[in-house]
């Protein structure tokens, strides 16, 4: 979602897309958009925003310093990751991912060799008394 905070002497068009070359209007008639009016946009289809200074003289002549300005918000809005999805998508997701891998091995380990594992379960109890 975007939205124009502030402008002065600036006319400002929105558009989707990528480049001129596949832009397609945001705002209805090709019209200057209108500050603080909300537009939701998708993320894959891109954004170009145009903005032309207009500064005229009170004679009608452009003067040499033709600024305007120009200030915008947005906000990015999406689904939240499951938590399982978060595991392979965080911060470290190497770490996630042997953390899983060890897991998922003592989990076979313990399906397929079960007396493996009671025997060396009963060992490492029978081996801390002593």
């Amino acid at each position: 979602m975007i939205w124009l905070e502030q402008t002065s002497s600036v006319r400002v068009y929105m558009y989707t897309g990528t480049d001129r070359t596949n832009l397609t209007t945001l705002v209805e008639g090709n019209s200057t958009s209108v500050i603080g009016a909300p537009f939701s946009i998708n993320i894959d289809d891109g954004l170009v925003i145009i903005a032309h200074a207009v500064y005229q003289a009170a004679n009608g002549t452009i003067p040499a310093s033709n600024n305007g300005t120009l200030r915008f918000g947005y906000r990015i809005e999406g689904e939240k990751y499951p938590w399982w999805e978060k595991l392979l998508l965080g911060k470290k997701p190497s770490v996630s991912v042997l953390i899983i891998s060890l897991f998922t091995i003592a989990g076979f380990a313990a399906i397929f060799f079960p007396g493996c594992c009671v025997c060396g379960i009963i060992y490492c109890v029978v081996r801390k008394k002593k």
